[in-house]
């Protein structure tokens, strides 16, 4: 074939595979060729840039298998914001980030050349502060909601005279908002308290008449209702049941659910209450996410990777989970995670119909979505529940694993997606993850810290929930420290603390990588300018895997309505990040 002879048309095989063949002359070698996509009246509607190029020895029939069509895209480049909302502060915090919070954070964002905001879990977790073990993979947790935005809500509906309700509102933001780390337990057993308040002040009649709150339980019964069951029953276990924390041995099933949240039965008042609360955290959600489209600012939510056995759905839809295993990660020791594994082969079944009224739901809330542990979707360690070590499952074929799991997921809503690709990779993840358009994740200590390899479609971050901040990780692990500063930013012996033009170092370098996105923790930020620095960078750690002491506490020590304020440090952010084209397309 001579360069710019006829085009060869391709055949389908389904699935978005084609294939064609063609007869090279020995001396038409090396073959250089690309693929065009024709529109339906035959004409060229979009061709690679550039040539592919492929070599043969000799007179042999040979095979090019090519993978996915390489489209030429304006360049987008972003930077965004890493914080749990429960570690946001304002005047307005009853001792832990609330939903309406996340506005303020986005004016800020706006100011300092921000583009996203990306948030730890939200779902309902119960009494567990770990955001990743989620009791329903639907409601919204109730530690979230801002009381006195219910108060002003039926104030102004209804008239009602709720300053009783209002006031104690206002004296838990003066008890609790002071705090440097999360009293969660009190906080949540705080706001379950004002919340019955509000809802005995109001009326469980008044509240029925609100036809804005009638309309969401029908929009949301298919979840919404086995959840309210769930939590009601759920109280009931915990009184006789001694091992009330496996649904799966309560003396009620799913098939009860109709009768548990019926207007005629016993329970129906526990039921609005449990609809009330998920009402009003879905408005404030729902507020400050158009607000945050309003400043040019996304909102990035976060999948955990399972729900816990203890859950709505593991209680509503046992059939998706195989109950008699539990999913972990091999090592000595082995981690035990305690969650039930997908059952995938039966999710299919259905089409992931879970998964794609599960991926809806979150669609109304974010733009993009961060994927816990996408090697699960490839493969999970799973542990037999009745004794015994694990293995994976699939032991083999993981391409075709990931592939298939992963386009399920894919196909249920137009939010961007990233996979938190760390830990021990296949070498089938990156390639699948390219292929469907899934940014992966660099964290630069653990990639020998060239930013400037990154591929475009990544996710560059300074540091995670998961790991020490930089300047916590500078301090604790000299040896790594000292390595990075010959390598990137001088020569001879670190400089202890770091001083605060090494954390101004690490963020440009990550400006200025090809990843389509930088998100950075708060923390890594704010240790670029030494006035805003915390005090103690131990307590500016989220999470320390494989410990429960002192996770999930963390606070942010500066107030954002007191961030807007910080002019020479919010130009000098901007002005970083414009110099990086960060907020552009080009």
């Amino acid at each position: 074939m001579q360069k710019g002879s006829d085009k060869i048309r391709m055949a389908s095989l389904g699935n978005g595979i084609y294939y064609g063949q063609v007869a090279v002359p020995s001396s038409g070698m090396p073959l250089e060729y690309k693929y065009v996509i024709q529109d339906a009246a035959g004409g060229e509607a979009c061709a690679e840039k550039g040539m592919r190029k492929v070599t043969v020895d000799g007179g042999a029939r040979f095979v090019v298998k090519d993978e996915a069509f390489n489209y030429e895209l304006p360049t987008y480049k972003a930077a965004g914001m890493a914080i749990p909302v429960s570690g946001i502060k304002t005047r307005q915090s009853t001792g832990i980030g609330e939903f309406m919070d996340l506005k303020l954070v986005a004016d800020w964002c706006e100011k300092s050349g921000l583009q996203l905001i990306q948030i730890l879990p939200i779902n309902d977790s119960g009494e567990d502060p770990s955001p990743y073990s989620a009791s329903s993979s639907f409601a919204l947790h109730p530690i979230y909601v801002r009381p006195i935005t219910v108060c002003e809500y039926y104030t102004k509906k209804y008239g009602l005279d709720l300053s009783g309700s209002e006031g104690w509102a206002k004296s838990l933001v003066d008890k609790l908002n002071g705090n440097w780390k999360i009293d969660y337990g009190r906080i949540l057993d705080e706001k379950r308290k004002l919340m019955d308040a509000i809802f005995d002040a109001v009326g469980r009649d008044k509240i029925l008449e609100d036809a804005d709150f009638v309309k969401y339980i029908k929009d949301n019964e298919k979840w919404l209702m086995p959840y309210a069951a769930f939590k009601v029953q759920l109280a009931k276990e915990r009184t006789f049941n001694n091992q009330w924390f496996d649904c799966t041995k309560w003396s009620r099933r799913i098939d009860d659910a109709a009768v548990i949240t019926s207007p005629q039965g016993g329970d129906y008042d526990h039921v609005v209450r449990v609809y009330f609360t998920q009402y009003h955290l879905h408005c404030q959600l729902i507020e400050a996410s158009r607000y945050l489209e309003s400043k040019g600012v996304a909102l990035k939510g976060d999948l955990p990777i399972g729900v816990t056995r203890c859950s709505q759905d593991v209680w509503a839809e046992p059939h998706n989970f195989k109950l008699d295993r539990n999913a972990g990660a091999p090592g000595d020791p082995e981690q035990n995670w305690g969650f039930p594994p997908y059952n995938w082969d039966q999710m299919h079944r259905d089409g992931c119909a879970w998964w794609r009224r599960r991926l809806k739901h979150m669609e109304q809330y974010f733009h993009a979505y961060r994927i816990d542990h996408v090697l699960g979707f490839f493969r999970m360690w799973e542990i037999p529940r009745n004794g015994g070590g694990g293995q994976y499952v699939p032991n083999g074929g993981l391409r075709e694993s990931g592939l298939r799991n992963l386009r399920a997921i894919q196909t249920a809503s137009n939010m961007m997606i990233c996979g938190e690709d760390l830990g021990n990779v296949p070498p089938e993840v990156g390639p699948v993850l390219l292929e469907l358009g899934i940014l992966g994740l660099k964290i630069q200590r653990w990639c020998d810290g060239k930013t400037w390899d990154y591929g475009y479609l990544t996710v560059a971050a300074s540091s995670c929930h998961d790991c020490s901040p930089c300047r916590l990780w500078w301090n604790e692990n000299w040896g790594e420290a000292e390595r990075f500063y010959n390598s990137f930013c001088g020569q001879g012996q670190a400089p202890g603390g770091p001083p605060d033009w090494i954390s101004q170092k690490i963020i440009k370098m990550h400006a200025e990588s090809s990843a389509m996105w930088t998100i950075n923790p708060m923390q890594d930020y704010l240790d670029m300018w030494n006035p805003l620095r915390s005090q103690n960078a131990k307590n500016d750690m989220i999470n320390k895997p494989g410990s429960t002491e002192g996770c999930w506490i963390w606070r942010c020590h500066k107030r954002f309505e007191d961030l807007m304020n910080e002019d020479g440090f919010n130009t000098f952010l901007k002005n970083l990040l414009r110099g990086a084209k960060r907020g552009v397309t080009y």
